[in-house]
C-alpha cells in the first residue's frame, strides 16, 4: 500500500537522509525526499567524507535551490565529520536545517519514554508515517527486504527497542543502509519547515567559478 501511493500535501517541504559509510562492505546511502515522496536515492560504496558531502551539496542544488530543508544526518562512529563538512559546504544563507542523529542515544530529555533510544523512536516514528499515510514508497526490492527485517522486542525496562544492527546485517547478509538512509529522511521532515521560493530577482547569488573541498569538486 505504501508504494506508488497518491499523496495529499499542501506544503512543500524538503529533507536529504544521509547514512554514511563506516566499514569497507558499508555503503553510504542518501536519500532525497520531498513532502513525503522519494525524489532520489544515490548509492555510494565506501567513499570518503569529502566526497560523500560533496554529493549531498550537489543533490541538495539540483533539487533544492532554495534552501530551506533539513538534512539528517547519522552522526553514530564516522558519522560526525560529515555534519559539519555540509555545515562548510553549503551556503548559510540557505538556511538548511542539519539534524544531528544519534541513535544509540538514550538522552531522557530528547527520546520519548517509550523508547529504548533515538533509533527506537525514529524507526516507530517512520512505521507512524507510512502507516498514515503521508509517505509514498518507491519499488526499491532491498529497501523493503531492509524494513521489513527490522524487528523490535519490549527490554526488561519495558521500552520498545528495535534487534541489534549487527544481527539484521547477519540475516540479510548486508548492511540495511538504504532503510536507515530513509528512515533518516523521513525524521528530517519531521523538523523541516515549508519551502518558500525565492524572489528570483533578489535570488542568492551562487559562485559560477569552479569550487573544491579538499580537492573533491563540489561546483
Amino acid at each position: 500500500r505504501c508504494i506508488g501511493r497518491q499523496l495529499l500535501q499542501t506544503k512543500r517541504r524538503g529533507s536529504i537522509g544521509v547514512d554514511p559509510a563506516r566499514y569497507g562492505d558499508d555503503d553510504m546511502v542518501i536519500t532525497v525526499m520531498e513532502s513525503g515522496r522519494i525524489l532520489e536515492r544515490k548509492i555510494i560504496p565506501s567513499c570518503s567524507a569529502p566526497e560523500g558531502c560533496s554529493q549531498v551539496a550537489i543533490l541538495q542544488k539540483q533539487y533544492f535551490p532554495d534552501g530551506q530543508i533539513a538534512i539528517a544526518v547519522d552522526c553514530d562512529g564516522l558519522g560526525g565529520p560529515y555534519l559539519d563538512l555540509l555545515k562548510q559546504m553549503i551556503p548559510d544563507q540557505l538556511k538548511c536545517k542539519y539534524v544531528e542523529v544519534h541513535g544509540a542515544s538514550t538522552d531522557k530529555e530528547k527520546i520519548d519514554t517509550d523508547h529504548q533510544n533515538l533509533r527506537s523512536e525514529m524507526a516507530f516514528y517512520a512505521k507512524t508515517e507510512l502507516e498514515a499515510g503521508r509517505i509514498c514508497l518507491d519499488d526499491d526490492p532491498y529497501t523493503r527486504e531492509e524494513a521489513t527485517s527490522e524487528q523490535y522486542f519490549i527490554n526488561p525496562k519495558g521500552k520498545m527497542q528495535i534487534e541489534d544492527k549487527d544481527d539484521i546485517k547477519e540475516l540479510l547478509g548486508r548492511s540495511p543502509d538504504r532503510w536507515d538512509s530513509l528512515k533518516l529522511a523521513i525524521w528530517g521532515l519531521k523538523s523541516a519547515e515549508q519551502i518558500n521560493p525565492k524572489d528570483r530577482w533578489r535570488q542568492i547569488e551562487q559562485p559560477k567559478e569552479e569550487i573544491s573541498f579538499m580537492g573533491v569538486r563540489i561546483i
